[in-house]
C-alpha cells in the first residue's frame, strides 16, 4: 500500500495558499503569452515577398522597392511597392504605398528627394495607391 502524501504537497497557511495561486497565475500568463507569440509569428510567416527591383532616392535616405507578395495557393499574383529607409530590409508586410492585382512591370523614377514617379501598366484593380508617404509625393503614370 502506497502512503498518501498529498497533504505534504498542499499549502497549509494562508501565505502558502496566496503564494501558490500567484505562482500558478504567473505560469498561466507565461503560457498564454507563448501561445499568442506563436500564433502571431506563424501567421506572419505565411506570406513572403519576392523583390523585383528597387530605386534609391537622390539623397540616399530612402529606397522604393517593387515586389510581388506570395501568400500561398489561394492568392493571386500582385505587384506592390514600399518606401523604406535606405538601411532597412523589406519586411514580410504588404506594400506601404501601392498594391495592385496581377504581376506587372513597373518602373520607379525619383525626380527629386521627395518626389517619386511610378510608371507602368497601372490599369489593374488597385487596392492601395498613396499620393504621399513620409513627406514623399508619389505620382502614377
Amino acid at each position: 500500500m502506497t502512503p498518501n502524501i498529498d497533504h505534504l504537497l498542499a499549502p497549509h497557511t494562508m501565505q502558502e495558499v496566496v503564494l501558490h495561486r500567484i505562482l500558478r497565475a504567473k505560469h498561466m500568463k507565461k503560457s498564454l503569452l507563448l501561445i499568442i507569440i506563436s500564433v502571431i509569428t506563424s501567421s506572419c510567416s505565411m506570406c513572403n515577398n519576392e523583390v523585383s527591383h528597387f530605386s534609391v532616392s537622390p539623397d540616399n535616405k530612402f529606397k522604393a522597392v517593387v515586389f510581388n507578395r506570395n501568400c500561398g495557393a489561394t492568392t493571386g499574383f500582385n505587384t506592390q511597392i514600399s518606401i523604406i529607409n535606405i538601411d532597412s530590409q523589406l519586411q514580410t508586410n504588404g506594400g506601404n504605398i501601392f498594391i495592385m492585382d496581377n504581376k506587372e512591370n513597373i518602373t520607379l523614377e525619383w525626380s527629386s528627394n521627395n518626389q517619386l514617379v511610378v510608371k507602368g501598366n497601372l490599369n489593374n484593380e488597385t487596392f492601395k495607391k498613396l499620393q504621399e508617404f513620409k513627406g514623399i509625393h508619389i505620382s502614377y503614370n
